[in-house]
């Protein structure tokens, strides 16, 4: 029973229970895996058990990325809201990583875009931006009261002054690193913001009534 209750708890101590078990003999050895904590490999003598972690976070991937050979998928919320983050891991299906965005976990439901930054893993939600630290410290959430002209937020875009923000009523920068500064509002649409892409100065918006684009200094899109 000992063995079972650090299996079936998470690092925050979430329940993950049990699904399935093999066992090896010869090797004296028991792997068992669980719904949400990865598999577990138990030495039958000492009882020692030693987490192999793998597997997704969530079954409903809404966003991907990719960098340096990895790819990072985060889950959309549905049923078990234990079982939610950002999985990365390499192209071969090993190496995995995980992260969850703190102890009050991911906001939101839908995951509609991801970046990838050297600190950080950025998400467009419909609960925000949200900035989650590679170090799995807690994530920064940008809304209403952050400067976002709306929380619904569905597009992201990199360029050496912040992170491009695109939500329903316009787009914002927010600054890339851990700070608690808010986001600067630059520029309200009258159409919802679907999509960011830099090329030079210019900001182009794919949104719901077709593209647009941003010049430097304009206060609206054209």
């Amino acid at each position: 029973d000992a063995v079972r209750l650090s299996i079936e708890r998470d690092a925050m101590l979430r329940m993950t229970p049990i699904t399935s078990a093999a066992l090896a003999p010869i090797r004296g050895e028991a792997y068992v895996g669980t719904a949400g904590n990865g598999v577990f490999r138990v030495d039958l003598a000492s009882y020692r058990s030693e987490r192999l972690p793998a597997g997704m976070l969530g079954s409903a991937v809404g966003a991907i990325a990719v960098e340096q050979g990895r790819i990072c998928a985060a889950a959309d919320l549905r049923r078990d809201p234990a079982a939610r983050g950002v999985t990365c891991f390499a192209a071969d299906f090993s190496d995995f990583s995980y992260l969850h965005g703190g102890p009050a976990g991911i906001p939101g439901t839908q995951v509609r875009r991801m970046l990838l930054t050297p600190g950080a893993v950025w998400l467009a939600t419909n609960a925000g931006a949200l900035r989650i630290p590679r170090g799995g410290d807690a994530l920064r959430q940008y809304t209403e009261r952050d400067g976002l002209q709306s929380g619904d937020v569905r597009a992201l875009a990199r360029t050496p002054a912040g992170i491009w923000v695109g939500s329903a009523l316009g787009v914002a920068v927010a600054p890339e690193g851990a700070t608690r500064d808010a986001a600067e509002p630059v520029a309200a649409a009258s159409a919802s913001v679907l999509a960011l892409v830099v090329t030079g100065d210019t900001l182009w918006i794919g949104s719901t009534l077709g593209l647009l684009a941003l010049p430097p200094g304009a206060a609206a899109p054209v």
